[in-house]
């Protein structure tokens, strides 16, 4: 969005008006989760751990932030987390797996596919898939 908004104004009126995964996750914790758990908006710290150093941008823009209060307030990239990892001398390989907490432990293998180039498209096509055949993909769609 920021690299179209900066160089390709004119193909702004073509971008989906869809949220990403970040904003929407953020959105949701912020809103949702808040009211099941009894919990201020305000009160709540979303952190988002993702690859593309754009998402710190994203986050900060105002229209994702209601009220002043941000859905999503602080994006660590990949390497900085790896870096806070290393830092505090944490063992991956000793850390117990767990099970996600409720109320979002429901989770989908398709789930990857939103840190991938194209797979936002590629989940909304193997859902498509999965609605109209009863199919479940379970690989990868071959793009050609």
């Amino acid at each position: 969005v920021n690299l179209v908004e900066r160089r390709y104004p004119e193909l702004i009126p073509h971008l989906s008006s869809c949220k990403s995964p970040q904003q929407m996750m953020g959105a949701t914790v912020k809103n949702h989760y808040a009211k099941l758990a009894g919990v201020a908006r305000k009160d709540l710290f979303v952190v988002s751990v993702v690859p593309c150093i754009a998402k710190k941008y994203e986050a900060a823009r105002p229209e994702f932030a209601p009220e002043g209060i941000r859905d999503v307030d602080a994006v660590l990239t990949s390497s900085e987390m790896l870096e806070m990892v290393e830092l505090m001398r944490i063992d991956p390989a000793g850390v117990q797996a767990c099970d996600f907490d409720e109320p979002y432990k429901q989770v989908s293998g398709a789930g990857v596919l939103f840190g991938a180039s194209g797979g936002v498209a590629e989940a909304a096509l193997r859902m498509a898939m999965e609605k109209l055949t009863g199919h479940v993909q379970e690989n990868r769609l071959d793009f050609q």
